[in-house]
């Protein structure tokens, strides 16, 4: 069944006449973290999509806003066919499990066979489930599967990562049945004290930070990521396997610290700096034209600037609801 909608979506707060798609049974799996979070407010506040989200415990976060349609699911002790089986049945599943960089301890036997079990062995192990049960499977994937060498990585690039977060994701983001990854670097709002970019910088206490001029940065935030999927979802756009998500511009990290001071009035001083190595993670595309149909399926006329986007995510209620 479908039902005309005339929604008000993007930056620029364009009307867009949808034909929104009912009866749509979305999985999301780890909605405690940082993309998590953001995908799971943001999808429940359709009320004609169907959520359930999962986490290894409940949370105050979690009961606050989602109550009785959450799932108990440990990815590392629990079987995935726990929650996806005949009972539990879902069109969409959005895996936003993952072990991110900064937590991760190369000299530590549990943390890297957490990374192994949770980036590498959980998205394989999904895509089973999704091709045996006609499921759609969204994925997100990173930057990192790269070097940071070269720059203007493309799908087809060679993925050249160095340390075991790149390596374990690359390994999660082999090609499947039913399966769709899309690429990028994000960033977004947490809460406590988190382990991202942003989260660090709005939480820190000191006068002034250093911020990486010759770090490049071209990614997008999660309620980007998170919009984009809705609009995936609402059209039933789901003819790519691999896709690299691009906004119009690239800057660099302290650049985009930068953005985060002005657009979320921290008082704090960036001093600009270079690393001992440059690094340039940023993503290019073989598929100009899906890169602007996805920012166009989520409501945006023209692809956003890094610079729009961080402005969109600080001015948008779910972020404050994250926060706050």
């Amino acid at each position: 069944m479908t039902i005309d909608l005339n929604l008000s979506f993007g930056i620029h707060g364009k009307n867009i006449l949808r034909k929104y798609m009912s009866n749509n049974k979305i999985l999301v799996l780890g909605s405690n973290g940082m993309l998590g979070k953001m995908i799971s407010l943001y999808l429940d506040s359709f009320k004609d999509l169907d959520i359930t989200l999962t986490s290894r415990n409940s949370t105050e976060f979690i009961e606050k806003n989602f109550g009785g349609k959450y799932l108990k699911f440990d990815a590392i002790g629990d079987n995935i066919n726990s929650i996806i089986n005949k009972k539990n049945k879902f069109d969409y599943v959005i895996n936003c499990i993952g072990v991110i960089k900064p937590k991760i301890n190369e000299k530590d036997n549990n943390s890297v066979n957490e990374t192994i079990s949770l980036n590498s062995y959980l998205p394989s192990d999904l895509q089973l489930v999704a091709a045996e049960d006609d499921i759609r499977y969204i994925q997100i994937g990173t930057d990192c599967v790269f070097s940071g060498k070269t720059g203007k990585y493309v799908e087809n690039s060679f993925m050249d990562a160095e340390d075991l977060y790149g390596k374990s994701k690359i390994v999660g983001e082999i090609e499947s049945t039913n399966k769709l990854l899309i690429r990028s670097s994000i960033v977004g709002p947490e809460t406590g004290k988190g382990n991202s970019l942003m989260n660090w910088f709005l939480k820190n206490e000191a006068r002034i930070v250093s911020g990486f001029k010759n770090h490049k940065w071209n990614g997008v935030t999660t309620l980007n990521f998170s919009k984009i999927v809705e609009g995936i979802i609402r059209n039933d756009n789901y003819t790519f396997r691999t896709q690299h998500l691009v906004p119009k511009n690239t800057i660099s990290k302290a650049e985009l610290l930068e953005e985060f001071k002005k657009n979320f009035k921290k008082d704090i001083d960036i001093k600009h700096v270079d690393a001992e190595n440059i690094v340039d993670r940023t993503l290019s595309t073989n598929n100009q034209k899906l890169n602007e149909n996805l920012w166009q399926l989520a409501g945006y006329k023209n692809i956003p600037t890094v610079q729009e986007n961080i402005e969109e995510l600080a001015n948008s209620k779910f972020s404050h609801r994250i926060i706050n």
